[in-house]
Parts: structure tokens; sequence; C-alpha cells
């Protein structure tokens, strides 16, 4: 469902009758939190990579998706910045 209530009407309850991926496809990552989740997780997966969904083609639900699949999937890392060697300086100084 595309929002729920958490304060003007009763708890968990949608307010609209249409899906959405900005709305559903986090609810992935926060499955991931409990390992009793499995199921609800694996049916989150099936869902928001087409199984609910297809080919989506709004850029904001899209961006979103590819967001929770990095993530849920493993293959989010996080950036570090690596400092040349001195032997990389000294190739890219004789590049120029």
């Amino acid at each position: 469902m595309a929002g729920y209530y958490v304060k003007n009407g009763p708890n968990g309850t949608p307010f609209s009758d249409y899906i959405d991926l900005c709305f559903t496809a986090p609810f992935a990552v926060e499955a991931m939190i409990d390992p009793k989740n499995q199921a609800w997780l694996n049916q989150l997966w099936t869902s928001i990579t087409g199984g609910d969904y297809g080919t989506v083609r709004i850029i904001m639900g899209t961006t979103i998706r590819m967001q929770v699949l990095l993530v849920v999937s493993g293959n989010w890392w996080l950036p570090a910045v690596s400092v040349p060697s001195q032997h990389t300086w000294q190739l890219l100084l004789l590049s120029d």
C-alpha cells in the first residue's frame, strides 16, 4: 500500500488502495533485523523484484527499489577513501 497511518488513524492501516515501491520496498530492510522475519523478507524480495510490480518506470520507486535491493542482497558497501601510495603518485606525475 502507498502509505500507512501512524498518528491520524489506526496504526498500520493503509490510507490508500494502490501499491508503490516508495512505501513498500523499504520494509525489506526492516525485515532484515530479525532472522524470524525470513519468510516475510522472502515475500518482500519476490514482490519488489517484479512479483507485484513488474517493470516499473517511475524514477523514484525504481531508485528506492535499487537501493533496497543493494542493501538486502549484501551488495552495498561503505565507500572508503584510499590514500595513493608513493609509487602511485610517481606514476601519476610521470603521466602528466
